[in-house]
């Protein structure tokens, strides 16, 4: 298994690519759903789950926002420091009968 600060810094790297991409989900729904996310309005955060040896990615926002989308008829309220977004990437250890 790779050690902890490589697979963060996979995850959550110096060209934040990773970041980018994330951010990039919110922007195709306020432009394919007319969503209103606001794009600055998130920090990108990549976290280890020693439990479930696996990094999880979120979105957190920054402040409280209202959003809308109304191509899908969703509204809600996103509350400063609330994570959207999550995915999961598991560290598989070789013969550990994990995939």
């Amino acid at each position: 298994m790779k050690p902890e600060r490589e697979l963060l810094l996979a995850y959550d790297d110096p060209l934040k690519v990773t970041a980018a991409f994330n951010r990039n989900l919110l922007r195709r729904i306020n432009d394919e759903l007319g969503g209103n996310f606001d794009l600055d309005g998130f920090s990108h955060r990549a976290t280890w789950n020693a439990a479930d040896r696996r990094v999880e990615v979120f979105l957190v926002s920054a402040r409280r926002q209202q959003v809308a989308i109304p191509d899908a008829d969703i509204e809600f309220e996103l509350e400063a420091g609330s994570r959207s977004g999550r995915r999961a990437h598991a560290q598989l250890r070789a013969g550990s009968g994990d995939g």
